[in-house]
């Protein structure tokens, strides 16, 4: 946890900081400042009040870091629910980081609790992950249309081929799914390294038997996710249905 509460106001960790409370479940909380783990807060009982959060990590924090402070770890209440979202921008785009492996019926479960959600996965931390995506490369699973929007390019690859690439969770998800390759090592040798210095969003709707890959920079999809509105699953549904009409005359 990257923010406690001091009388009534959030507080990062620091040594020797009494009085700090969950703001979920308010009991105590100690900073852990070490070397190795990203500074964070623990609970004193050591009882984690929210299993649906991550454990904090470098990869996390350098994502919550490219986000306002009063965005990041934001409390949703649902019904007398609650649970921490990394992220909550003020356009009601909620964001979701993780490197945890999750089951198709956890991701159902997020998705209807959070209703504006995105994913952003830590795709480079297992080499398998890795070494399937730059496969699908090499072998021209990925690859260019033959007609192309010059102004958002894009990539795709079939049904066939998509579930020997990606996790079965990723291509559950009804909502969009950033895969984050960066964290990847030990890739000398392996053909289209370049592949993994980008974020690629994998679309969660297919067009005539298609996935849809887009590819970003960091830079540039911190700013599209800071300006993007959340949609609920209704209205995803639609501007899958809409953009499927769109792109199948490209194809």
């Amino acid at each position: 946890m990257k923010f406690g509460r001091l009388k009534g106001e959030r507080v990062r960790p620091e040594p020797h900081l009494k009085g700090v409370r969950c703001p979920k479940c308010d009991t105590e909380l100690v900073a852990k400042c070490g070397k190795i783990r990203a500074f964070h807060w623990a609970h004193k009982n050591k009882l984690q009040c929210d299993d649906w959060m991550e454990d904090d990590n470098k990869w996390r924090d350098s994502w919550l870091n490219e986000f306002e402070d009063d965005w990041q770890e934001s409390l949703i209440d649902r019904g007398g629910v609650s649970h921490f979202a990394d992220i909550e921008t003020d356009k009601n785009t909620i964001i979701l980081l993780h490197q945890s492996r999750l089951t198709p019926e956890i991701i159902r479960e997020r998705e209807d609790f959070y209703r504006t959600p995105v994913w952003i996965f830590n795709a480079g931390l297992h080499k398998q992950d890795v070494s399937r995506f730059l496969k699908a490369f090499e072998k021209d699973w990925i690859r260019y249309p033959k007609i192309q929007n010059i102004k958002n390019p894009f990539l795709m690859i079939s049904e066939f081929h998509v579930e020997n690439v990606f996790r079965k969770e990723w291509l559950s998800a009804r909502f969009p799914v950033f895969l984050d390759y960066s964290t990847a090592k030990d890739v000398q040798g392996k053909p289209f390294p370049e592949k993994l210095n980008e974020i690629w969003y994998l679309t969660p709707f297919k067009v005539q038997n298609f996935r849809i890959l887009y590819h970003y920079s960091k830079k540039d999809l911190v700013e599209t996710l800071q300006n993007r509105i959340g949609l609920s699953l209704e209205q995803m549904q639609e501007k899958s249905i809409q953009f499927e009409k769109k792109l199948s005359k490209q194809l």
